[in-house]
């Protein structure tokens, strides 16, 4: 990622060699110049605020509804799933937040 960050645009999309073969570190320059940095650290940060709320208050909406109206035999089975489901790594929704938002 940072080898290619150093390379032309052509050069970055030909994958023909690992290493650049001219090293622009003035597309770091050109990139923080074209973009407002705060903006986006500040959509991020709360892009990720309100998804870690949407995702605590339905699991734990869930929870509690597992645990005080679910009085059957498969009910602890039943709340270790839903739980486990909480911890899904981070890179497999990572990809697809990243290929939504670079399509608009």
């Amino acid at each position: 990622m940072v080898f290619s960050s150093l390379k032309g645009y052509t050069e970055a999309y030909a994958a023909e060699a690992f290493l650049p073969t001219r090293w622009l570190f003035s597309n770091y320059i050109d990139a923080w110049n074209k973009v407002d940095f705060f903006r986006v650290f500040c959509q991020h940060d709360l892009h990720r605020a309100l998804t870690v709320a949407g995702v605590l208050n339905h699991f734990n909406a869930g929870g509690v509804r597992v645990c005080r109206a679910w009085n059957f035999q498969a009910a602890d089975t039943l709340f270790i799933i839903l739980l486990a489901t909480m911890m899904i790594p981070v890179r497999s929704h990572a990809d697809p937040e990243f290929y939504s938002r670079s399509a608009i």
